[in-house]
């Protein structure tokens, strides 16, 4: 429907036949390119969803392929078509937009999955793994309601003067000056640790160091999710003054507004490596730690 829809169709649903302004055209070609790319992924995916379906593993391992693929094709098309910063690009990806809430649903679920294996695991007499999982579903959830401060714009609530440092003014810790500092350092080391850790399992070593690390190493297959996200905090803290430009655009191209987008593609890692624990646990194809 995205694709049909033309300016003049959509001024008459919604504007009683009144022109739609420049950038309300702009932003009706902007869900256009959405709905191009979501229908080519779907068409994909449902080329490939009856072999999929009969092997939860590979379901998985394709999702964790094409999801974060899908946001980055979606991402770079749209700043393509429309420019870097664009209204209609940074309406997406900006505060309150449609990118930060699906990150902060897919922490949540993530957060919930985790707990779910954590349960699994005590039950099974697995104390320490069950203690760390247990930990990170705390975690995730945590950072879920962060992203979206603590629901603050959604209910109204005024920024407290404990936090009233916060660099957006915002009602969260990691906004916070002393946070900031290590933020970005913090995601470069999570998403090298999330695409490559997967090699620390091997053949060789301690059986129990072996089970240990397989619980708790990011699958081979989730590289797409997690590695795109240190690439770009790497590209967007170190890359040399003489490509930033003085708007702050490194190469004319990457801006702080796609910091959002990498938060979606390390959320979807995390829902994804969640998923794979909890397939695991039921003992399902996903349960066998080979083809890391």
């Amino acid at each position: 429907m995205a694709l049909l829809a033309t300016p003049e169709l959509v001024s008459r649903a919604l504007r009683g036949g009144e022109a739609l302004e420049p950038t309300g055209v702009e932003s009706l070609l902007a869900y256009r390119a959405l709905a191009l790319v979501a229908g080519a992924s779907l068409l994909v995916f449902a080329h490939w969803l009856p072999k999929l379906s009969r092997r939860r593993g590979a379901l998985l391992e394709s999702l964790g392929i094409l999801l974060p693929l899908g946001v980055i094709a979606a991402c770079a098309l749209l700043k393509l078509l429309l420019g870097p910063e664009h209204p209609a690009y940074t309406g997406l990806v900006g505060e309150d937009g449609v990118v930060e809430y699906a990150t902060s649903a897919c922490y949540f679920g993530a957060g919930v999955l985790a707990a779910f294996v954590a349960r699994g695991l005590l039950r099974g007499e697995q104390r320490l793994l069950g203690g760390l999982w247990a930990g990170l579903a705390l975690g995730l959830v945590v950072v879920s309601l962060e992203e979206i401060s603590w629901g603050q714009r959604l209910f109204g609530v005024p920024t407290p003067e404990l936090l009233e440092e916060n660099v957006q003014n915002e009602m969260n810790v990691h906004n916070l000056p002393s946070m900031q500092r290590f933020l970005h350092a913090g995601y470069i080391a999570i998403g090298l640790f999330g695409a490559l850790a997967w090699a620390l399992v091997g053949e060789r070593g301690p059986a129990r160091f072996r089970e240990l690390v397989s619980w708790l190493a990011p699958r081979s297959g989730l590289f797409a999710c997690f590695l795109p996200v240190a690439l770009f905090y790497a590209a967007f803290d170190f890359t040399p003054s003489r490509w930033v430009g003085a708007d702050g655009l490194r190469f004319g191209f990457v801006s702080t507004f796609d910091q959002e987008p990498a938060e979606l593609l390390l959320s979807l890692g995390f829902l994804l490596f969640a998923a794979h624990a909890f397939a695991r646990l039921r003992g399902g194809p996903a349960a066998s730690a080979k083809g890391r």
